[in-house]
């Protein structure tokens, strides 16, 4: 048996361009590039997130890998099942909330992760660590996001006046469809062009935000 400690990140088999996969798979870069051993748990032997261009040991849950006491596992907060499942295991286990949505932590009503022996919650906004400290009654752990400044960055090339696009995102919620609905037309809004963004190379992604004017997450 192992005694080194161990790092593993549980990951979704979830193929299209992610902003909480690329964390994962970055978290997990960095750390084994730091001399931690640590890895991506996915589900179905051979499924690898490749687009995002982060290089990380797998492993895989059909492989049935043994996990020890030493280790610490780190789940999204999708994955509440999985949380459930391994209620019995005797070492760490962390929560990363990798969306701005509370929706997409998997609790049921009035449930809180330490209720499930989570031992803490990593966040990737101070707006979000309010929150969670907030529901859970305890400080959770920042953890800043990267952001790649060679996609994400405003474009020289383009002036303020001639963005007459409005981007917005439509695989979380329909918050950006809603929003069109009700000011498509308003004054405050004329002239502008409602792009919905989904399923697309993250180079597009960042494309179309580098050429809007506003970005409704």
């Amino acid at each position: 048996m192992s005694t080194t400690p161990r790092v593993f990140y549980f990951c979704p088999d979830f193929p299209q361009p992610s902003g909480g996969v690329r964390s994962i798979y970055r978290h997990v870069a960095v750390l084994h590039a730091a001399g931690v051993d640590a890895a991506v748990v996915q589900q179905k032997r051979g499924f690898v997130a490749d687009w995002h261009g982060y290089r990380a040991p797998v492993v895989w849950l059909e492989d049935r890998p043994r996990f020890q006491p030493t280790d610490t596992l780190v789940f999204p907060e999708v994955m509440a099942a999985m949380v459930r499942q391994t209620a019995s295991f005797s070492g760490r286990r962390l929560v990363i909330a990798l969306s701005w949505l509370p929706s997409y932590a998997n609790l049921n009503p009035g449930e809180r992760w330490r209720d499930l022996g989570v031992d803490g919650v990593l966040v990737q906004s101070p707006t979000v660590a309010r929150a969670v400290a907030w529901s859970e009654g305890r400080p959770a752990h920042y953890v800043p996001p990267f952001v790649d400044p060679a996609l994400y960055h405003a474009d020289p090339a383009v002036d303020a006046a001639s963005r007459r696009a409005i981007a917005y995102l439509t695989r979380k919620d329909r918050a950006g469809e809603w929003l069109h609905g009700h000011l498509n037309g308003a004054a405050t809004t004329a002239g502008l062009t409602w792009t919905p963004l989904r399923n697309l190379p993250e180079a597009a992604y960042a494309a179309a935000l580098r050429g809007a004017a506003l970005y409704v997450p």
